[in-house]
């Protein structure tokens, strides 16, 4: 499934996506909306799909069903695995910043804005 892209305010969008694994269904009929600058917390129990839901969002698996509409390309996204690790001396945003999952431009602008408490 491939991305759409403008869509207005909205920086991402989804449309009746779903998902099955073996014919078991996974999720289905999602519907979501995320404008620019909106922090977004996606919670549920183990094994309801919270993380197959975000692989199908980047790119590592597919929605069988579904649209996905996004203001920035894939190329722009920036994630962190579920599993990743940071050692014990390194800063997450030292970490982020030397990670090839991070769109190094992108981050430096979120942390600008987002993070700087004198802006």
């Amino acid at each position: 499934m491939s991305i759409s892209r403008g869509i207005g305010n909205d920086s991402l969008k989804v449309e009746d996506a779903s998902k099955t694994c073996n014919g078991i269904p996974i999720f289905s009929d999602v519907n979501l909306e995320i404008e620019e600058g909106e922090h977004v917390y996606l919670i549920g129990p183990n094994g309801s799909g919270k993380t197959t839901l975000l692989s199908c969002l980047i790119g590592h698996d597919h929605f069988d069903h579904g649209n996905i509409y996004s203001k920035y390309s894939r190329d722009e996204w920036g994630y962190l695995e579920q599993n990743d690790y940071v050692h014990g001396d390194e800063s997450l945003i030292g970490y982020l910043m030397k990670s090839n999952q991070v769109n190094y431009e992108i981050w430096k602008k979120y942390i600008l804005v987002t993070c700087n408490p004198m802006s």
